[in-house]
């Protein structure tokens, strides 16, 4: 699910696994034939343009979904050098880690590994495998 998210809206990063409002089973023995999902996304330009329009959607699926934002965003303090939990840059006494690639370097140095690829410095590439430091 995350992948089809990923290639058919291409800015949108989805960064924990989907999961349904209720549960599956109910929702099947009740015959519903539609249900929520929560999709965690990384805030960028894209997304707040998404859904700063009027009726915002999705593709999903091969098809397109109204989407909104269900909570309010919140700054976290996740570190920007070492990309742990619990402090913010000012505190951090840790390695720099990448938040694309985990390898030590600051995210903001990030290089796409493909030579030919245009990605500018610290963005992440279409065709990398994003990995979370936290999981």
């Amino acid at each position: 699910m995350i992948a089809d998210i990923a290639r058919s809206n291409l800015g949108i990063h989805v960064e924990a696994r989907p999961s349904w409002v209720g549960k599956l089973n109910i929702m099947k023995k009740m015959k519903q034939t539609t249900a929520s999902m929560i999709l965690l996304c990384e805030e960028n330009e894209y997304l707040r343009g998404k859904l700063g329009k009027v009726e915002p959607k999705v593709l999903v699926a091969g098809r397109k979904r109204v989407c909104r934002v269900w909570r309010e965003k919140t700054d976290t303090s996740i570190c920007d050098t070492c990309c742990t939990v619990g402090h913010t840059l000012p505190e951090c006494k840790g390695q720099p880690v990448c938040r694309w690639c985990r390898k030590e370097h600051l995210s903001t140095q990030h290089k796409c590994p493909i030579v030919d690829w245009l990605a500018p410095k610290g963005v992440a590439c279409i065709h990398w495998r994003r990995m979370c430091n936290l999981c």
